[in-house]
């Protein structure tokens, strides 16, 4: 029995070190003091952060993916790689030290060494003011009377959406100010300035629907919003624990929404075009998923994947231009016939390198950049490793997923991690890893993230993941459980034929 336990807690730990050999794409600075609100005169140094009053926000500066550039932020406390809201889109902070203050006439300023001082509300600002980062997520800046209670708000982040809806935000117009509130995707993972995609609220068929964009062009809406049931008809799986609503008058026309039993909900449109809500299955898989128009040289089962391995001649072409990412490779490799690979050209995730049929692949060690390559052009080779690598992941997964899902269903999946990797594991990435390997054993098929969509799970922390339901192994669970209660699992060795058979995507 105990070797029993044994045998299954080096399985999840061997697991759970598999997934979390990757670094996290953002790097935070510790706290030094508590608290939520900055005055006038008060600053906010690198190391120092304001937290919500409930402890589920921090505001803060940060560097994604440990770049040489630092933004001012705010995430969730117990989820640093989910940056819900960036300052300064496009004018990140360079060098060793900056701070945000507020000045005597109230203005929020962020300020760097050797470099510009960036001004986030120069037209609405009081001598008098506070700004609180509240318990919504929302950064306010509050003037207030002379005797402390608030007068009116002038500024709030909300106003400035970046690619994340929070419950209360708004997608649409105000027609009195000119204000429009849209989502726009980062252009990678490094620049948090406005990239390929958008998402807003359209409500010209009467009803409105959210509509998304690449570069103009819709590739997806949700479908209109029905007024009776509250919910979007192209958005799949359960939305009752939402409230959707909408407003439309001579003054405004906008879509919000809240969550019912005020679970934590964000939807995020991410530098891939992915469109995805925590509570919500996977709204849209990303442009590619969503969009894909087959040329005639393409057929239905082609796909491009990540791959560990190199080309065997130089890039046919490279565009280094600063303002384009991923998905615009994507797109022009896809569309050209001769395309058989594409990688982001700089280190950043910007500009774009393509490879055409003149050269082939094969795989080997790399510093760790996997170019993008056509499924057809891969060799047998990579194609039965690749087979051999995804057999060994699923039984693993499939031993922890009949203990992790009781484990999810009690509240206490933490007690899946082995001890001993307590003090060298960041708690989101060990859940976040763990839920990946749910998702992965979902028991109907369409459920199941495709091997790409793992991929981007695990190295883009900022994508929020689907609720897991039942597992396909949950029916074996009696079984395995009995089995260890013999002692038939001592010896570590695992039957196959007591594993329902997966059906991959």
């Amino acid at each position: 029995m105990a070797t029993s336990k044994l045998c299954l807690n080096t399985t999840v730990s061997l697991f759970i070190l598999l997934c979390f050999s990757i670094a996290p794409p953002y790097s935070v600075h510790a706290q030094s003091t508590v608290r939520d609100t900055i005055k006038t005169g008060e600053m906010l140094g690198f190391s120092d952060q304001l937290t919500s009053a409930d402890g589920r926000f921090v505001l803060g500066f940060f560097n994604p993916l440990n770049a040489a550039h630092r933004y001012l932020g705010i995430w969730f406390k117990d989820d640093p790689n989910n940056v819900v809201w960036v300052a300064q889109r496009t004018s990140p902070v360079y060098g060793s030290s900056g701070n945000l203050t507020m000045d005597s006439d109230g203005v929020l300023k962020i300020m760097q060494s050797g470099g510009n001082t960036i001004a986030l509300n120069s037209n609405q600002a009081a001598k008098n003011s506070t700004a609180t980062l509240e318990t919504s997520g929302n950064f306010v800046l509050t003037e207030l009377n002379p005797d402390g209670s608030p007068k009116q708000v002038l500024w709030q982040s909300f106003d400035f959406p970046t690619n994340t809806l929070l419950p209360g935000m708004k997608l649409g117009v105000n027609f009195r100010t000119g204000q429009t509130w849209l989502l726009t995707s980062w252009l990678s993972q490094q620049i948090a300035t406005p990239g390929t995609f958008s998402l807003e609220w359209n409500n010209s068929s009467g009803t409105g629907q959210i509509v998304a964009r690449r570069r103009g062009d819709i590739y997806w809406t949700s479908g209109s919003l029905n007024l009776n049931s509250r919910t979007f008809e192209n958005v799949r799986g359960s939305q009752d624990k939402f409230n959707f609503s909408y407003v439309s008058n001579q003054n405004e026309s906008y879509f919000t929404y809240s969550v019912l039993d005020g679970s934590t909900s964000r939807l995020v449109l991410d530098e891939k075009g992915a469109i995805s809500n925590l509570l919500i299955d996977g709204v849209c898989y990303g442009y590619q998923g969503c969009a894909m128009s087959e040329p005639t040289c393409r057929s239905k089962d082609d796909d491009f994947l990540p791959q560990i391995g190199v080309f065997d001649g130089g890039s046919y072409l490279s565009e280094d231009n600063v303002s384009i990412g991923l998905s615009d490779c994507w797109t022009r490799c896809w569309n050209e016939c001769s395309c058989i690979g594409y990688n982001t050209l700089n280190t950043d995730g910007t500009g774009c390198e393509f490879w055409n049929t003149d050269v082939n692949f094969t795989t080997a060690e790399t510093n760790g950049r996997m170019p993008y390559v056509l499924s057809s052009a891969l060799p047998p080779s990579s194609n039965n490793s690749s087979e051999n690598g995804k057999w060994w992941m699923w039984l693993i997964i499939a031993v922890a997923g009949v203990l992790t899902w009781q484990l999810w269903r009690e509240g206490i999946i933490l007690e899946l991690m082995d001890p001993t990797l307590a003090d060298s594991c960041v708690r989101s990435q060990v859940l976040r890893c763990i839920h990946v390997g749910l998702l992965c054993v979902q028991e109907y098929a369409v459920d199941r993230p495709t091997m790409p969509d793992v991929i981007s799970m695990l190295f883009n922390e900022t994508v929020p993941l689907p609720t897991p339901k039942q597992t396909a192994f949950n029916t074996q669970q009696k079984l395995m459980e009995a089995n260890l209660l013999r002692g038939e699992q001592e010896s570590c060795s695992i039957s196959v034929s007591a594993i329902s058979e997966i059906e991959g995507r």
